[in-house]
This record gives structure tokens, C-alpha cells and sequence, in this order.
């Protein structure tokens, strides 16, 4: 897993569409709301990428099907992991073996 560690407004976004295209992979966001701006990105975009909530991705609607060999990528990981467990996150550690800062 590489983590796009960037500032914000610095295109961390915009990468990871491209690398999403690039490898294949769907995106997970967390809202339905972020999940209409990133297709209303994509559409203007030169790449192509699948876009589904959490929800989605949890209970498989929309087309969001997976197998384990499959991998996704994720945009603002915070959110799509609150979103995931259903609680405030206080504290969170990460060990990865590649990072961009």
C-alpha cells in the first residue's frame, strides 16, 4: 500500500484517480456526496474508474462486487475508515512500507 501524503488542495485526489486507472482499481470514498463529485471529476477526465460509497462496497450494490484478488483504492482514508467502523476514531497508527510525501 502506498500512501499519498500530500497537502491539501496539492492534487492527492487527482493522482489517485490516475493511478486507479492506471492499476485498475475502484475507488472507495466515503459519501455519496464525495462519490458524485468524483465521478463528476472523472467524467471530465481522461481516465475511467469505478466510484462507490462504503455502503456499496459493504453490502455490494451499485456493482460494487469484489473478490479478494481485487485491489481498491481509497480517497480520504479517515473518513472511509469512520465510515467503515461506525465510530469516531481517536487515535490511529499506520505501518507502510512506501510513502510520498
Amino acid at each position: 500500500m502506498e500512501i499519498l501524503n500530500l497537502p491539501k488542495g496539492s492534487g492527492k485526489t487527482s493522482k489517485l484517480v490516475e493511478l486507479a486507472s492506471e492499476n485498475n482499481c475502484a475507488i472507495i470514498v466515503s459519501s455519496i456526496q464525495k462519490k458524485n463529485k468524483l465521478k463528476e471529476y472523472i467524467l471530465y477526465s481522461p481516465y475511467s474508474v469505478n466510484v462507490y460509497t462504503v455502503q456499496e462496497f459493504i453490502h455490494g450494490i451499485n456493482g460494487a462486487k469484489f473478490s479478494k484478488a481485487d485491489k481498491i483504492c481509497i480517497d480520504d482514508m479517515d473518513e472511509v475508515l469512520q465510515q467503515f467502523i461506525g465510530f469516531d476514531i481517536a487515535y490511529a497508527t499506520c505501518s507502510i512500507p512506501y510513502t510520498t510525501e
